[in-house]
């Protein structure tokens, strides 16, 4: 009797993991800790039909060059189908609004200021 309850128990455990149900999404945290997903590769922002990877590297105010614009759409969000076209000044990883600065230091990165504080944001290879 006891082999059969044992059997009847492995049948169950395999039949839950079966119904487990997962995704591809990766999933990321917020600064308080709040677990949310995103189906981007990596953080970013467009600019000059060029993709800059959002760092958490600061500069100095110093090295911030002239205003180029603002994020205009935070496509965390939106359809990540592959159908969405990602046009300059979309953002997977920074909010609507947040300024974007050329960077006196290197042709490669671009600057966004986020909390009153300036990060790179570095050409995606």
């Amino acid at each position: 009797m006891k082999r059969k309850n044992f059997i009847y128990l492995i049948l169950c455990l395999l039949f839950l993991v079966g119904c487990n149900h997962q995704t591809s999404e990766e999933t990321t945290f917020d600064e308080e800790g709040n677990a949310g997903t995103t189906s981007w590769a990596f953080k970013f922002v467009k600019y000059n039909d060029i993709s800059y990877e959002l760092t958490n590297i600061e500069v100095n105010e110093s090295n911030v060059g002239e205003k180029i614009g603002e994020v205009k759409r935070d496509l965390t969000d939106l359809d990540t189908t592959g159908k969405l076209n990602e046009v300059d000044f979309d953002a997977a990883g920074l909010p609507k609004g947040t300024p974007l600065y050329n960077s006196k230091e290197s042709k490669d990165t671009i600057i966004y200021k986020e909390n009153n504080t300036y990060f790179i944001a570095k050409k995606h290879s």
